[in-house]
């Protein structure tokens, strides 16, 4: 645990001090950082050393899809990596305040294990409870955003047109509610998906709410969602079993569950997308399409690219 953890929860700043930890000690630190103007952040260039294999994914898609179509599955999500390097150590602090900025109502997130540090800014709320209330997000189906206003509002409306886009987004919700179902009194979903807008790209998003049972807690409710066909396909066990087919690398803690609980078992966990793992002066970028009947291999390799920009942005420095 931390010895001193600064907390904003709200309007509601403070801080909580493990057993041990003097007054003295938290005022002296308080006043220490209060008195540091924060150093403006600097990035530094980064080399690709390991790049996506665009004709193995093109293949894979091309694959996939035409499985779908047989009817084989409904949905399987396809993910790839990209390995940058640097001279020096890449800044994990840095590029977290760039996505503060750029990304600022995303679940951001740093974890460290070992000399390894997980980040990102994710767009998708797994699943949030407290005081009885569960909320999860349905986030399938995505689109770029447009140069100008008229730009993209057309293809917000095209997104929401798109016939792939939205089966795949209903599978996203159907399953969610499958998933939720026996651990809740009661769920609400609105029938049309929403735009859920970021710096880059645009999503179909869905809000599912509901009442939980009693002695369920958030990593119960984790439990039975993980992992969803956003981040999987489905059904989940045909899904898993194409991904291992497909995919040429280990996806270690990227679209894993990343957040946290109290003590009466309320908390709220993301999904570890728009994700990056930092190692000294390597970085690792992650990104996955939900595959689809209809799904176009150049289409679904340029998403990839938009999906990979917000943490190559942030860890290179370059301006949001």
């Amino acid at each position: 645990m931390p010895r001193v953890l600064f907390v904003r929860d709200g309007a509601v700043r403070g801080v909580v001090a493990s057993p041990g930890v003097q007054p003295t000690e938290v005022a002296e630190l308080l006043v220490r950082v209060a008195a540091r103007p924060p150093a403006p952040p600097r990035g530094q260039a980064l080399e690709v050393l390991r790049d996506v294999d665009r004709e193995r994914w093109r293949s894979s898609v091309t694959a996939i899809a035409a499985e779908v179509r047989d009817g084989l599955y409904e949905k399987a999500v396809l993910a790839t990596s990209r390995e940058l390097g640097g001279d020096g150590a890449v800044g994990v602090g840095p590029a977290l305040a760039r996505l503060r900025r750029g990304y600022p109502h995303c679940h951001l997130f740093s974890f460290t294990c070992g000399e390894a540090t997980f980040l990102g800014a994710s767009p998708e709320l797994l699943v949030a409870l407290e005081a009885g209330t569960v909320t999860a997000l349905g986030l399938a189906g995505s689109a770029g955003r447009g140069a100008t206003g008229d730009e993209d509002r057309r293809l917000g409306r095209a997104l929401l047109e798109s016939a792939k886009d939205r089966i795949e987004h209903e599978t996203v919700v159907r399953a969610i509610r499958e998933a939720l179902s026996g651990a809740t009194s009661s769920l609400r979903a609105p029938n049309q998906p929403r735009l859920r807008r970021l710096r880059n790209i645009q999503h179909l998003a869905t809000e599912i709410s509901g009442r939980v049972l009693p002695g369920i807690g958030v990593l119960d409710l984790v439990q039975r969602l993980h992992p969803t066909p956003a981040v999987c396909g489905w059904p989940t066990k045909v899904a898993r079993e194409v991904i291992a087919a497909h995919e040429d690398f280990d996806r270690g803690w990227y679209a894993g569950p990343i957040g946290w609980v109290d003590g009466e078992g309320d908390g709220e966990f993301a999904v570890g997308l728009r994700s990056a793992l930092v190692r000294d002066t390597r970085a690792w970028l992650f990104a996955g399409n939900g595959i689809m009947g209809d799904s176009d291999p150049a289409a679904e390799l340029a998403e990839v690219e938009l999906k990979f920009s917000p943490l190559a942005e942030a860890l290179a420095g370059a301006p949001a």
